[in-house]
């Protein structure tokens, strides 16, 4: 530990795997490594990259999630916007039609109250030329009277006689013909009374249908005002979601922008700091290799020195001459005892010694260090290798109990949907059998599945050996017996009756009421067949009232036949 400001001077003096550090965070490595406290760390820095990418990432992610709820908004205010508009032409369409059947209805009524003005005035004329007829016929009782008395008490010339009995003939006459008359006033008054009944009857219902049909027209107007409202707003709702998705479509474009750019300052930074990194690395190898050169050097030049004395103290106390003088005459020994042979032996030994001694390099003064880590490692990868083991263990046993599970499930549900397909197919085809088998292998999760049906009347074949119309029933067999297996909510059947015949289509929809009762499954039927649509519960169809525009169209049948009883 020492200060800042000497760190850079004592550094010139470590021994090899020494280091210096300051308070402040600074370190000084014998090898030559510096690093001040307030340089960035590259780890630190690629931190931060990393920080800044994860944060436009989530930044895009949140612009991406505003951005589906716009669509998802300005597709709602769009359809809302549709079914306003549709309902807003279909009140227009009724309120001409409501109109008109107020206005009839005030006519009917008009002409009502006229006839019945006609059927009083009718009625005083009748009462009236009834009272005269009850006169005549009082009077003519009084002649026949008058007549019978003269007859009886008096009399009279014949003359006289034969014009009273003529006078009361005519008045027996007009008074049968006034009892007739009045007979048949009574029945055309009785007649006309029960008609001005019917009539008044008749003026309360168009009354209570006027007001009925007024209350509607004012119900139907506020509803148009409403749906007018809601259309004008629906037709602002998809400006603003527009507005708000161009600016999430902005912002996003924006962050991405930003991603992208820090993306490629991340990429960057990476690659500078790698490069840095690798260039250090290389520094910091060719530092420490001059160093340990530096330290064998001055190692052999240390030894070379005392071998040195050493030599010319044997060669005083040997020779009792100085060392300058003994090269001269072991020259002249050498040559004059063993010839140029020997010493150009011994220098070319010398020479290999020495590029032997090259090759084997500096001395790695770090060998005891790397092989520690080295045996670390070792440790801790035989370690890893015996978890790995162990988890791979576990994993084998693990697959061997679903396995083995799969099988036992697969063979119950197999089983179960065989008997209830044997069951449904007997049923649709009203006799024959059939059944499902596993065929290729033995266990049945490689095993295959072969469908085998025989008809009634026909011969155990397989499936693809069958017509489209047995092909439909065995097929919708099967469905049948899966859903009672595993029931689903949901079933959608697409063009099953299309190959049946009436008669097959009559069992295919009996049977599927019969699962609807089972399996509490709704089943959803697109068909064109008018035998199996009038067995629904619900239709649901599209038409198009203009050319471009589709519209879905749904009929409750049960109610709809429920009105028609009414």
């Amino acid at each position: 530990m020492v200060e800042a400001k000497e760190g850079a001077s004592l550094a010139k003096h470590l021994p090899p795997g020494a280091r210096l550090v300051s308070k402040e965070g600074d370190l000084w490595r014998w090898d030559g490594l510096v690093r001040r406290a307030d340089a960035p760390q590259p780890a630190a820095a690629r931190l931060e990259h990393k920080n800044r990418l994860a944060a436009a990432r989530a930044e895009l992610a949140s612009a991406e999630e505003k951005l589906q709820r716009a669509k998802a908004a300005w597709e709602s205010a769009k359809a809302e916007r549709a079914a306003l508009d549709s309902k807003a032409r279909t009140l227009r369409m009724d309120a001409p039609k409501a109109a008109a059947a107020a206005a009839d209805a005030a006519r009917e009524i008009d002409r009502l109250e006229a006839e019945r003005a006609r059927q009083a005035e009718r009625r005083a004329d009748l009462q009236t030329q009834a009272q005269t007829l009850q006169a005549e016929i009082a009077e003519a009782e009084a002649a026949v009277a008058e007549a019978q008395n003269v007859d009886a008490g008096e009399a009279v010339d014949e003359a006289a006689l034969s014009a009273a009995r003529a006078s009361v003939e005519t008045a027996r006459a007009a008074a049968a013909q006034a009892s007739a008359t009045t007979q048949s006033l009574v029945r055309e008054r009785s007649l006309r009374e029960n008609r001005l009944k019917a009539i008044a009857a008749e003026t309360m219902q168009w009354r209570a249908r006027i007001d009925s049909s007024g209350a509607r027209l004012k119900m139907l107007s506020a509803e148009l005002d409403a749906i007018e409202a809601r259309r004008d707003a629906a037709k602002a709702a998809p400006e603003q979601a527009r507005a708000k998705l161009e600016a999430l479509m902005e912002e996003a474009g924006a962050a991405e922008a930003r991603r992208k750019s820090a993306s490629d300052a991340v990429a960057e930074a990476e690659t500078a700091a790698r490069l840095a990194a690798e260039a250090a690395r290389g520094k910091e190898e060719a530092h420490a290799s001059a160093r340990e050169r530096r330290a064998a050097a001055e190692a052999h030049a240390g030894a070379a020195g005392q071998r040195v004395e050493d030599v010319v103290a044997l060669a005083r106390e040997q020779t009792d001459c100085a060392p300058e003088e003994l090269a001269p005459r072991a020259g002249a020994l050498l040559h004059s005892a063993l010839g140029e042979g020997p010493l150009a032996e011994i220098e070319r030994r010398f020479d290999r010694l020495k590029s032997e001694r090259d090759a084997a390099g500096p001395v790695n003064l770090r060998a005891e260090e790397e092989l520690a880590e080295a045996q670390s490692r070792i440790d801790s990868l035989t370690t890893e290798k015996e978890d790995v083991a162990q988890a791979v263990a576990k994993l084998r046993g693990a697959i061997t109990k679903l396995n083995n599970e799969g099988r036992l499930r697969l063979s119950r549900a197999f089983e179960e949907v065989d008997a209830h397909f044997a069951q449904l197919f007997a049923t649709l085809f009203e006799g024959g059998r059939a059944n499902l088998k596993l065929t290729e292998s033995d266990d049945p999760l490689e095993a295959g599945l072969e469908i085998f049906a025989e008809p009634p009347g026909k011969r155990l074949t397989n499936l693809s050996l069958m017509s489209g119309g047995e092909q439909a029933l065995t097929a919708t067999a099967l469905i049948f017996a899966v859903f009672l297996a595993n029931p689903a909510p949901l079933c959608v059947l697409d063009e099953v009756d299309a190959p049946l015949d009436d008669a097959n289509v009559d069992r295919f929809c009996r049977m599927l009421e019969e699962m609807k009762r089972l399996a509490r499954t709704r089943f959803i039927v697109i068909t064109h067949n008018p035998v199996t649509m009038s067995r629904m519960d619900r239709l649901y169809g599209v038409t198009m009232p203009e050319q471009g525009l589709s519209q879905l169209v749904s009929v409750d049948l049960q109610r709809a036949q429920a009105m028609a009883a009414e």
